[in-house]
């Protein structure tokens, strides 16, 4: 009968064992995924921060073109509609909606400058392509303050811990 019990206690502490050393294992497990969703977390803020980034830099460049050149090819505002939209996926919904904005005042702007061109003497759309002109240029600003807390590389999307 002491052998059993002997062999029932061996046999007890060799289980504790092999359990322990699964609990370790499953412990590394863990900890190995949760290091990995860091470093997946801060890729997907850095990327974010870049597609971010990339839209205020083509409103810029659009409202920059618009000035410079007193004028606003068609071909600059289709690349600029390429180049934006992703925003409904990027911005939270009012942004995507300003920046959607942009995108159809930028088209009327187009076409009435080609019409300008034909036509140079309509005083009334000059006005009216001026107002869209200093429009856009006001929205550029307005983007350019609501595009501060997207453009925090650090607070940019955060996790939150309790």
């Amino acid at each position: 009968m002491m052998d059993a019990n002997w062999a029932l206690v061996v046999l007890t502490f060799v289980l504790i064992l092999v359990t322990g050393y699964y609990a370790w294992q499953n412990r590394r497990l863990v900890d190995e995924m949760r290091q990995q969703n860091a470093v997946a977390r801060d890729a997907l803020r850095v990327q974010l921060y870049d597609r971010r980034a990339a839209i205020l830099g083509a409103v810029r460049k659009l409202v920059a073109t618009a000035f410079a050149t007193n004028d606003l090819p068609f071909e600059v505002v289709d690349q600029f509609a390429r180049d934006v939209g992703a925003a409904p996926y990027l911005l939270e919904e009012a942004d995507a909606t300003l920046v959607d904005e942009v995108i159809k005042r930028s088209s009327v702007v187009s076409m009435r400058a080609a019409t300008l061109r034909q036509t140079p003497e309509d005083d009334e759309m000059r006005d009216r392509q001026m107002k869209d002109f200093l429009w856009l240029e006001s929205q550029q600003k307005e983007l350019t303050g609501r595009f501060d807390r997207y453009l925090k590389l650090a607070a940019v999307d955060a996790p939150r811990r309790s």
